[in-house]
Formats: structure tokens, sequence, C-alpha cells
């Protein structure tokens, strides 16, 4: 321990010692909502580098990655990698999946439809008129 040094507390030096993904918002994830998963990780020196992947795809970097207007074809398999100079963690796969947001939509068209049939005539024309040079 150095001279200048009393009652002094050295900390190793290391890469990150773990990694995980926190999801908001956490429940059902439905289309064209908005979610964000949270990179964690422990570190001396603290870690400068988040990366995001989907399955074995790089997707985004920063220590939060905000998917918005999220839809089915986003869900899948997330991780996270966290670094510093001195090694790199992967975090375990968070599964995500994203629930269709069109079902009751559906139905409130074809409800309409059916309302609107009894409004249309019984034949209903429609001429276009189109010139050709």
């Amino acid at each position: 321990m150095p001279e200048w040094c009393i009652r002094c507390v050295f900390l190793p030096l290391d890469g990150p010692k773990s990694a995980s993904v926190s999801i908001s918002p956490s429940g059902e994830i439905v289309e064209g909502s908005s979610v964000t998963l949270t990179c964690s990780s422990d570190a001396n020196p603290p870690v400068q580098n988040y990366t995001w992947f989907k399955g074995t795809s790089l997707v985004a970097k920063g220590e939060t990655y905000t998917m918005k207007k999220i839809s089915s074809v986003d869900s899948g398999e997330y991780k996270c990698r966290s670094s510093n100079e001195h090694g790199e963690k992967l975090s375990e796969d968070l599964t995500l999946n994203v629930l269709c947001g069109y079902i009751l939509f559906i139905g409130s068209i074809y409800s309409f439809y059916i309302s609107t049939l009894y409004i249309l005539p019984p034949f209903s024309y429609f001429s276009v008129n189109t010139s050709i040079t």
C-alpha cells in the first residue's frame, strides 16, 4: 500500500460481473404500443458500451432500447452485451411476445359494415372517366 494512503480501500478493476434485461411496461405487450428494454450491469470501472441483439442480429446500442409502435415482427429473443476495457458480459435472453392489437378493431369494422349495408341503396354504380392521350 502506498505511504500516502491511510485506510485506503482498493477495488479490483474488472469487466462486468453480470448483465440483465428489464422491460417496461411489464405485462402483455400489444401491437402499436411502445416498449423500452433496459440493460443493467455492474463493473469497475463502469460499463462503457451496451449493445442490443435480437437473436444474433445487432439492433441497437445504448443502455436502453426503445421500440415505438411495436408490431408482431418485433417478437423474439432479446439480449444485451455490456462491456468496459476489462471485459464483457452477455445477458440471458428476454422473450418478447407482441400480441395482435387488431382483433377488436376488426370487430368494430364488421359492425360498422353491417350498419352501413342498410343505408346504401341496393345497387350502386360508379362511373370513372378516363382519357388516353
